[in-house]
């Protein structure tokens, strides 16, 4: 019986350090980089940093052209099945209220032609932006498709999702910006 506690004892013991391995870092806020290059990722609360990318139209793009409006910033790709149900739901709210927020659609994985024939078989009518370097991907830290961003009229950084968003969450978040249902 005293063995069998022991053994339980170190399981837990080695549990909680490879938890903690595991966990810790995700508690500090993420850099990459090094040296004096290291770059932090968004957090909440803090300014977002500008960006500049080019539109399908070949017209670029900043994120500084939308001061005063709040911005979705949202990292998608054709393949990604789960951005494929959630860009109708953006387009479905942004209809019903294109003058109170911009929806900016990042995708940082496929060609313009690929991207074009998406947008237009869902019928996005927001700007759909081409991160062809993935400097944004990187600028932004993101790790996974799709991520969405959700950035005040100043700037500010104020939420993040990764992964799918259904139409009541992207509201709660669209509330968070400024924009009421």
């Amino acid at each position: 019986m005293k063995k069998i506690a022991f053994i339980l004892l170190i399981g837990f013991v080695l549990g909680g350090i490879i938890g903690w391995g595991i966990l810790a870092p995700s508690l500090t806020p993420r850099e990459t980089g090094s040296g004096t290059g290291r770059q932090r990722a968004p957090e909440r609360g803090l300014p977002i940093g500008d960006f500049e990318l080019t539109r399908l139209d070949g017209e670029k793009v900043r994120l500084s052209d939308f001061r005063g409006m709040p911005v979705v910033i949202n990292f998608w790709a054709s393949w990604c099945e789960p951005c494929k149900k959630e860009m109708p739901v953006f387009q479905a709210v942004f209809s019903e209220r294109p003058e109170e927020f911009v929806i900016l659609a990042v995708n940082p994985e496929e060609g313009r032609e690929t991207a074009e024939e998406f947008a237009e078989s869902v019928g996005l009518t927001f700007p759909i932006l081409l991160d062809e370097n993935k400097e944004m991907q990187k600028q932004l830290m993101v790790r996974g498709l799709p991520t969405t961003f959700f950035v005040d009229a100043e700037g500010v950084l104020r939420a993040q999702h990764v992964g799918e968003l259904n139409r009541q969450l992207f509201t709660d978040y669209l509330a968070k910006i400024g924009v009421q249902p």
